[in-house]
């Protein structure tokens, strides 16, 4: 693979008839929409299988962390797995949306066991519904449903 793909790029910006000629260095990057984007977040990702002892979802270059929670330790269990993706992630020089990360509790309890969450120390936003391609999830309701 051409290393200039991912190294020593620039990036203009240019918004309909308008081009800023400012030229700004990219350090590493794959270019948004590129072919061998998914490719190259697919050889990253596949080290987290081997890694994380949790279930988790992958969708392109979205991935669900779902573990169960039965007891206090489990929740703790639970923050130790996110840290160790962050610093995989972080040690593949990849950041992670922490803006974009969100906490959802999917329980029929009626007291379930909610856990405070961190990522790159920063807390999650938890939520009791999320809209997820084109599904909108959440604790055991009627009032999810599909747009």
């Amino acid at each position: 693979m051409n290393e200039k793909f991912l190294y020593g790029r620039s990036q203009i910006v240019g918004y309909k008839e308008f081009l800023f000629r400012v030229h700004r260095a990219v350090p590493s990057d794959v270019p948004q929409g590129s072919h061998l984007g998914p490719l190259l977040f697919n050889l990253f990702i596949n080290d987290v299988s081997s890694l994380l002892n949790t279930k988790f979802l992958l969708f392109a270059d979205d991935m669900k962390i779902y573990p169960v929670i039965l007891v206090d330790s489990d929740k703790t269990y639970s923050q130790d797995q996110m840290e160790c993706f962050s610093q995989l992630a972080s040690s593949n020089s990849l950041s992670l949306n922490v803006e974009k990360c969100r906490v959802v509790t999917f329980h029929r309890l009626s007291s379930p066991l909610i856990g405070n969450y961190k990522l790159n120390d920063r807390m999650l936003n938890s939520e009791s519904m999320v809209r997820d391609l084109g599904i909108t999830l959440g604790s055991i309701s009627k009032n999810i449903f599909v747009a």
